[in-house]
């Protein structure tokens, strides 16, 4: 679950990046654009390349962000799901779901807190304008997110290309973005967990 959780810490920086980019800089136009939508979908790969066990898996996954925190994101079989109060992770191959309870307050705590404060954890640093970009924790009590992050924009089309980052199991992790779109509409039906009458419940 630490590789995943990663994957949608990697996925929601997406949403909101405060960084000192210039105007003009490709970035910064994908970053308000993003930040200023009401509802944003994401198609990706996920791709972990293990050097240990000398193994590259790719998953394909899908990520749906409401600007006010809320979000799903489905990686392979697995569902993440947050409604500002609770948390789901749901594995359709356990048929099962741990729910955790949680405040706003404690949610922007570590996994998901970067969503609305990615300022408090992340400095950004041009490494080639319009292309590459390296962020860098701040608040290292923040364990659960990445210390470091590198993204990458197409510059001619405007559009996020991919995100890298080590693991804790320093394991490489890449999330390559086949489409991002956003909209002012969000339908809010989505953020209503719905799982199976059979589903083994764990709360925690």
């Amino acid at each position: 679950m630490m590789n995943k959780r990663l994957i949608i810490t990697g996925l929601a920086l997406c949403m909101l990046v405060a960084t000192a980019t210039g105007a003009g800089d490709t970035f910064e136009k994908i970053k308000k654009e993003l930040a200023g939508a009401e509802f944003c979908r994401m198609e990706f790969l996920s791709i972990l390349e293990s050097e240990v066990f000398q193994s590259v898996d790719t998953t394909q996954g899908h990520a749906y962000f409401a600007v006010d925190g809320r979000y799903v994101v489905k990686i392979g079989p697995d569902t993440y799901l947050y409604d500002n109060e609770t948390l789901y992770s749901y594995s359709e191959t356990q048929n099962q779901v741990t729910v955790e309870r949680l405040a706003p307050s404690q949610a922007r705590r570590d996994d998901v807190s970067f969503v609305t404060r990615l300022d408090d954890y992340y400095e950004t640093f041009p490494v080639t304008p319009n292309a590459e970009y390296r962020l860098v924790k701040t608040v290292q009590e923040a364990e659960s997110i990445p210390d470091s992050l590198r993204l990458f924009v197409n510059g001619e089309s405007g559009q996020l290309d991919r995100i890298e980052f080590i693991d804790l199991n320093e394991d490489i992790n890449r999330i390559i973005f086949l489409d991002v779109t956003v909209s002012d509409i969000c339908d809010t039906a989505m953020f209503i967990p719905q799982f199976p009458d059979s589903v083994e419940t764990i709360r925690l």
